[in-house]
């Protein structure tokens, strides 16, 4: 059961950590932050896949590790 807890625990923490980077993304993207005299738009693509996948891995085992050891104590 500590281990359901546990998967439950990580699974919260990126989802919680999910909805926090969708309102920083939408304030950054709604926010007026343009400097005066600028009048190109700079398009950069990153591929980001692999960071988000290594991040989200990270934040799960953060969230697993914590709830477990909270439990096992």
């Amino acid at each position: 059961m500590i281990y359901v807890k546990s998967i439950l625990a990580g699974v919260a923490a990126l989802t919680a950590s999910s909805i926090l980077c969708v309102a920083v993304f939408a304030l950054m993207a709604f926010a007026p932050w343009r400097r005066s005299g600028s009048g190109g738009v700079g398009v950069v693509f990153v591929s980001i896949g692999p960071v988000l996948m290594i991040v989200a891995a990270l934040i799960f085992a953060s969230g697993f590790w914590w709830e477990f050891r909270r439990l096992s104590n």
